[in-house]
């Protein structure tokens, strides 16, 4: 009968979550760790033994800068003595699963690597077993590292002895005795890894604690500790559920408790993103001959919407202030971290592939990088003036909402569009499946209520028989985009000494 994860998992055993979290935080800062030399985590397991790895309690695979690929299967024993005696069923287990997944067809030999990892083992006996994994990984041939420990080979006694007990337990494990090469190629991928995670003064728990400050954003880095908590409540709740993790999924779970920086290989995408994201809000005028009027009521809508939909698109008569509402939501979320616009009129490219290309950005996967971002900075798109989008540019946007509306992964991720009431219905042609994932929320943005046409006066005094005369009158000019071409008119006429043409207007 298979052992269940939860079982095999131990949701209270520390020791084995901690080790599992040192994998997760090279995972999350995509960098090294112990056991494969010279490349870069990239791919977490836990408590796979169902999914056929014998070694099952941590399995991490590795990538190499030349696109080379390893895996490390490690067994998690908090204590661990190196002898073939029989009561020693700890280090018997090890040794026959090392043997079972070096036997493996998907073993990549050369390569690959398996072991234990422990926090307490005889020092010397480490020692010795590391030295003789060096010693094979040295020998050219596997007569030449056997020769090592028989009749006068330069191994020392102490060496011999550890040779000795492993060599018996492989052959317990195989159930015949093994060719020198068979041994040459078991030493030659073991690995003991140790970790100090739990006596006082162990250096393992800081140096994880300061790999973790260098992921969060610098204005959060004294949250290390939380963060650090928080990977090893994964690393837990994961070995109960065999859960595999990887980047962007870890970012994604880490994310939601502290504010992260963008990992090494999506840094410029992101700052790139931001940048763009900059320039086109300045595209959006939101000011009438420089005053400013803050849509309260409007935000207020916005934000509640947001809470219940996963789509919300903004409507209402033309001139209204609809970009200009998108644009102080993106704005107040740019202050905090990197936030994704999309604005018609500034597309580039037939899809996210030609459109990435076009503005400077990678070929980086569409959902890590909106992962990367919304754990940096906004997991909100927006996108201005949707419904003005040429038909040709349209699948820039299909494919970014395609990802947002059916990831798992980016089921935190929100969409807020502008567009007129006469787009409606053509989005509805155009978009209709894919708004049927989240369901689409509607904000009105209605013309300037009294409230805001009074602050509007105030900076505008000019304005105010306009703003506050007849119906017809006041229904257009409480629209912003109006009340700035009035100002406009008003600033050109004061300019040639005419302004009777206004005030006869406002009457």
């Amino acid at each position: 009968m298979t052992q269940s994860p939860e079982l095999a998992g131990g949701a209270g055993f520390t020791f084995e979550g901690a080790v599992a979290a040192v994998y997760l935080i090279a995972l999350l800062q995509e960098g090294n760790a112990p056991g494969v030399e010279n490349s870069t985590v990239c791919r977490v397991a836990l408590q796979q033994r169902d999914a056929g790895e014998p070694l099952d309690d941590v399995i991490v695979d590795f990538a190499g800068a030349n696109g080379g690929l390893a895996r490390l299967s490690l067994q998690v024993k908090r204590q661990l003595t190196i002898s073939a005696s029989n009561s020693n069923t700890d280090f018997r287990e090890v040794i026959r699963d090392c043997w079972l997944t070096l036997n493996k067809p998907d073993f990549r030999k050369g390569a690959d690597r398996f072991g234990a990892a422990t926090g307490e083992v005889s020092p010397q006996k480490a020692r010795g077993l590391r030295s003789i994994c060096e010693l094979a990984r040295a020998s050219s041939t596997p007569e030449e590292f056997r020769s090592r420990f028989i009749g006068s080979g330069s191994a020392s006694q102490a060496l011999r002895v550890i040779y000795t007990d492993v060599t018996a337990l492989i052959k317990t494990a195989s159930g015949s005795p093994r060719t020198a090469e068979e041994e040459h190629e078991f030493f030659a991928h073991f690995v003991l890894v140790e970790f100090d995670f739990m006596h006082a003064g162990g250096t393992t728990a800081p140096t994880q604690l300061n790999l973790v400050r260098g992921c969060l954003n610098a204005r959060h880095q004294s949250e290390a500790p939380a963060a650090w908590s928080e990977i090893i409540r994964l690393a837990r709740d994961g070995a109960g559920k065999a859960a595999i993790f990887t980047r962007p999924h870890l970012v994604r779970e880490v994310g939601k408790v502290v504010r992260l920086s963008a990992g090494a290989s999506l840094k410029s995408d992101v700052e790139a993103v931001a940048r763009l994201t900059r320039q086109w809000l300045g595209d959006i005028e939101d000011d009438v001959g420089g005053t400013r009027i803050e849509r309260l009521q409007a935000t207020h809508a916005l934000q509640t919407a947001r809470q219940s939909y996963r789509v919300v698109q903004l409507t209402g008569l033309p001139g209204s202030g609809k970009s200009a509402l998108l644009r102080a939501t993106a704005q107040t979320e740019l202050a905090a971290g990197p936030v994704l616009l999309i604005k018609s009129g500034r597309i580039d490219g037939t899809g996210w592939t030609s459109f990435a290309a076009a503005n400077g950005l990678s070929s980086a996967p569409i959902m890590n990088l909106l992962v990367e971002i919304g754990a940096t900075g906004s997991s909100t798109l927006f996108i201005d003036g949707i419904d003005r989008i040429e038909k040709k540019h349209q699948p820039v946007v299909t494919d970014l909402m395609t990802e947002i509306l059916t990831r798992p992964e980016l089921d935190n991720w929100r969409i807020v569009m502008s567009l007129r009431d006469t787009g409606l219905e053509p989005l509805r042609n155009w978009l209709g499946k894919l708004l049927a994932h989240g369901g689409v929320g509607t904000v009105e943005v209605a013309p300037l209520n009294e409230a805001e046409a009074a602050e509007l006066a105030k900076g505008k005094p000019h304005l105010y028989p306009l703003l506050f005369g007849p119906r017809e009158v006041k229904e257009i000019v409480r629209r912003p985009f109006f009340a700035k071409i009035l100002n406009q008119n008003f600033a050109a006429n004061a300019g040639d000494g005419c302004t009777d043409g206004l005030s006869a207007r406002g009457d």
